[in-house]
């Protein structure tokens, strides 16, 4: 039986690393991007007797997307799946985020995405494959102070629901992997903020440091090693029939179920109360 090709973006470290090698210890022959190909050392430590194929590949350039899928066909003449990991984060409240900020995230998050998946989607009709969506579940429910995120994970859910529907029909499977917390990072001690931060109104100040201290308790304190979502992602892909959504890791389970349950006037109350707690305890 001829191997299968899989090709994952954003495998410096974190998510992208580990499924690169829990593929690859699968049997499947992995390419892996990177943004800067100086960066492979940790890859290239780790893939060690695995097939992992490390290539340039910065997802905002068409050319050398282009160029590592005429690489695929030109070695393997298939690919099987494609997994759109590769993304960006940042922290702030809209007001404080600039245009130039905003546009880079969807750049990444979502225009850059949608163009790499538009160049594999012949060579998954072909194979009959599967498309994946590294999205989260902040593009279900928003958080106040990750406006920006949470916006590009929106449409990214939209642009995913949507090809489930366009791409059935050719015998490809569209799913969105909608990450809990994970010790990556967007998420740990180097996510990055704004510059901005705390400088269009004084108030923004004190609730960011609410919400900072919601989301370390919350999140970073229960993050759980990558490999954890990447051990999942390969079991959802030896399913047959995959859905189109799966939530995966800490805290998944009880933020959808507050998302189908509750009225959004509960979560709204909620977080109010976090943002304003310092103002009223004075």
């Amino acid at each position: 039986m001829q191997q299968k090709v899989m090709l994952v973006t954003g495998c410096r470290s974190g998510i992208g690393l580990e499924i690169s090698l829990a593929a690859a210890q699968k049997g499947f022959i992995v390419y892996a991007g990177l943004r800067d190909i100086n960066t492979k050392e940790t890859l290239t430590k780790r893939s060690q007797g695995l097939s992992i194929i490390p290539v340039q590949m910065d997802i905002t350039v068409p050319q050398e997307c282009e160029q590592v899928l005429r690489q695929i066909q030109s070695e393997h003449e298939r690919l099987d799946v494609l997994v759109n990991n590769a993304g960006i984060g940042i922290g702030g409240f809209l007001e404080e985020i600039s245009e130039e900020e905003l546009r880079q995230l969807f750049e990444v998050n979502f225009f850059s995405l949608w163009r790499l998946s538009t160049q594999c989607i012949p060579h998954l009709r072909q194979s009959k494959g599967t498309l994946v969506m590294i999205s989260s579940l902040s593009g279900h429910m928003a958080l106040p102070g990750l406006g920006a995120y949470c916006a590009s994970k929106f449409a990214l859910e939209g642009l995913t629901e949507t090809w489930r529907h366009e791409l059935k029909p050719f015998g490809i499977d569209v799913i969105s992997i909608q990450p809990g917390a994970y010790k990556t990072d967007i998420s740990g001690a180097n996510r990055r903020i704004t510059p901005n931060q705390g400088t269009v109104h004084p108030l923004y100040k004190s609730m960011s440091n609410n919400m900072q201290e919601w989301y370390d308790k919350n999140a970073v304190a229960k993050a759980l090693p990558p490999s954890h979502l990447a051990e999942n992602l390969l079991l959802v892909l030896a399913q047959k029939h995959p859905k189109i959504r799966y939530p995966i890791g800490p805290s998944t389970g009880v933020r959808r179920l507050l998302m189908n349950w509750l009225p959004f006037s509960i979560i709204e109350g909620y977080f109010q109360r976090i943002l304003t707690r310092k103002r009223e305890q004075k």
